[in-house]
């Protein structure tokens, strides 16, 4: 199994509520239903550049859009055709405090992944 790090590079929203890049980012444990990917590339869409603004929460993470590959499987995942090591694309919860997709390891439901 791939060692999973502690910590993460994102790109968070600062308290202004702009973009801002932080290299201390905890990584999150992976639940029961969820996957850890390590993201190697992400796409940038329109709503990630609407994301902006007082009404974005500070700390959260952006994007919602990346692949990568699987790195964790949680224990009630019952998709039998992921596995350690996969590659993967799909569509994360971003903008939120645990979870986006522009950062080193995205968290994320099975069922938002190709």
């Amino acid at each position: 199994m791939p060692s999973v790090p502690t910590t993460q590079t994102a790109i968070i929203a600062s308290e202004a509520g702009d973009f801002e890049l932080s290299t201390s980012v905890a990584v999150p444990e992976v639940g029961p239903k969820e996957i850890l990917i390590r993201t190697r590339a992400v796409a940038l869409n329109p709503v990630d550049a609407k994301m902006i603004g007082d009404f974005v929460t500070p700390g959260c993470i952006y994007g919602f859009d990346c692949s990568g590959e699987v790195v964790a499987i949680g224990k009630d995942v019952r998709r039998t055709d992921l596995k350690i090591g996969d590659r993967v694309c799909g569509s994360g919860s971003g903008s939120k405090l645990s979870s986006g997709s522009i950062l080193g390891e995205n968290i994320g439901p099975t069922d938002s992944l190709q």
